[in-house]
């Protein structure tokens, strides 16, 4: 496993140490409408811990870090600011050549430690830190125009796996939290991202072909009137699904 095995009782919302992580301004409010604060956010990490790293264990992340709250201005985090134990250096190369440090989360401290810096959405690459070049996770964002209701996008998923069902792949549906959904489709690590690219280009575009009326996989606004964007861009080295 990419992640070592975790098990992380429920923590009381009270705690001032979690998984053995210090928790500072326990009080500090980070989303409002309805209120909730610090303390409470390290609590639902806490409890999602095992489950979350099952899937980004061992992955690079970029996270969104929020120090203030949500109301205050956030930023895009991808190259570690502190050393911790449950955490892993990775050294990634890029095109030119150079290296640059990412990191990735290992034990559920790590993940808490996150939390405790003002982390709140965790970002992950498609490929495992042990397998960087090797994708094993193909994801298409269901992008809707303006306007178009709910039961078309739940019809653009049906589609979908539909597709892939036909080309011999299970998928999942996974709510992204914004007004689309995200289409997940693990695979072996076998590929390398530029055969991975491909693929996710290529279906795109069949489903574009087949149901021409309902799908364009062309990135453009003025392409997309009354339809749904199949967004396989993420299927690139480097790109971070939610």
């Amino acid at each position: 496993k990419a992640a070592r095995d975790v098990v992380v009782e429920r923590t009381p919302a009270d705690a001032t140490e979690v998984c053995g992580v210090e928790i500072s301004s326990p009080d500090k409010v980070v989303y409002q409408n309805p209120t909730v604060v610090k303390r409470e956010v390290i609590a639902y990490y806490a409890a999602a811990a095992e489950r979350m790293l099952s899937y980004i264990g061992g992955r690079v992340l970029s996270v969104v870090r929020c120090h203030k709250g949500v109301s205050a201005a956030c930023f895009f985090k991808k190259h570690p600011t502190a050393a911790h134990a449950g955490m892993r250096i990775v050294p990634v190369k890029n095109s030119e050549g150079e290296t640059s440090d990412y990191f990735c989360i290992v034990e559920a401290s790590g993940l808490i430690a996150e939390a405790q810096q003002g982390s709140l959405e965790f970002h992950v690459w498609g490929s495992r830190a042990d397998t960087l070049e090797s994708p094993d996770m193909l994801v298409f964002d269901l992008d809707p125009d303006e306007g178009l209701p709910l039961d078309r996008v739940r019809q653009g998923v049906r589609d979908l796996k539909k597709l892939l069902t036909e080309r011999g792949l299970q998928c999942f549906l996974k709510t992204s939290g914004g007004k689309g959904y995200h289409v997940v489709v693990p695979l072996e690590p076998k590929a390398d991202w530029t055969t991975f690219r491909a693929f996710a280009r290529e279906t795109a575009y069949l489903m574009e072909s087949r149901w021409p009326d309902r799908y364009t996989a062309n990135s453009r606004k003025n392409k997309r009137g009354g339809k749904i964007f199949i967004d396989w861009g993420r299927n690139t080295r480097g790109a971070t699904g939610v």
